[in-house]
C-alpha cells in the first residue's frame, strides 16, 4: 500500500525533474551561438551587465576584446559558406584555448567576436589578444591559402574601464571597436589598444 502511495509521487517527482532539466538546457541553448558553442550577444549583455565596474558591484577593472576575421568576405567567396563555417567553428576553439578560467568568449554574428576579461586591466588584456592572433596564425585552417596572406588572419581591438573617457558600457564598446577600426587600417593581423588616441563622442 505505501509503494502505491509513493510511485504515483515519484513519478511526479521525476517529471519535474525532466523539466526542469529541460528548461536548464533550453536556456543554456537560447545563450550560445548555434555554429561555434561559444556565448551569444544576448548572453553577452547580461554578462557585461554583471561585471561592469560600479560603486554598487564594486567590482575591478573590465577589459573588452574585439576582433574579426581579415578579408573574410573574400574567404567565402573563393571558398563557399560551408567551408566558412568550419573555419568559424576551428577559430572558436582556437579562442577558447587562448582564455583564462573566468574570461567569457561571444560570437557576434558573422566572423566579429568578442572577449571579456574581468578585473583585467589593459596591459593584460593586450597580452591576451596577442596570444590570439598568434594563435590563429599559427593554426592550420581548411582554405586558408586562399587567402591574400595566405593565412587566416585577425585584427584585434582592446579598450579597458581603467580609461577615463570610459565610464558606461557603451563607451566601453565603442572604444573597443575604434580600436578594431585602427588595426584594420594599419594593414591588419594587428592588436590596437584604445590609449589616447581618439576621443569617443
Amino acid at each position: 500500500m505505501d509503494t502505491e502511495n509513493i510511485l504515483p509521487l515519484a513519478n511526479q517527482a521525476a517529471i519535474a525533474l525532466d523539466h526542469a532539466n529541460l528548461y536548464e538546457q533550453i536556456e543554456e541553448m537560447a545563450l550560445r551561438d548555434g555554429l561555434t558553442g561559444l556565448l551569444n550577444q544576448r548572453a553577452f549583455q547580461t554578462i557585461l551587465n554583471e561585471h561592469f565596474p560600479s560603486e554598487e558591484n564594486g567590482v575591478g577593472p573590465l577589459s573588452l576584446i574585439i576582433f574579426d576575421i581579415d578579408f573574410f568576405k573574400i574567404f567565402n567567396d573563393k571558398n563557399g559558406h560551408l567551408l566558412g563555417n568550419e573555419v568559424l567553428m576551428k577559430l572558436a576553439r582556437v579562442i577558447v584555448n587562448s582564455l583564462r578560467s573566468g574570461d567569457f568568449s561571444f560570437r557576434f554574428g558573422g566572423e566579429e567576436f568578442v572577449i571579456l576579461l574581468p578585473g583585467t586591466y589593459l596591459e593584460q588584456a593586450e597580452v591576451i589578444a596577442e596570444t590570439i592572433r598568434l594563435n590563429v596564425e599559427k593554426e592550420s585552417f581548411p582554405g586558408e591559402t586562399t587567402q591574400p596572406n595566405g593565412t587566416l588572419t585577425v585584427s584585434i581591438g582592446t579598450a579597458c574601464t581603467d580609461h577615463s573617457a570610459i565610464t558606461t558600457k557603451n563607451e566601453l564598446i565603442e572604444a573597443a571597436d575604434q580600436a578594431l577600426y585602427k588595426a584594420k587600417n594599419a594593414g591588419k593581423n594587428s592588436v590596437v589598444s584604445f590609449k589616447e588616441f581618439v576621443n569617443i563622442d
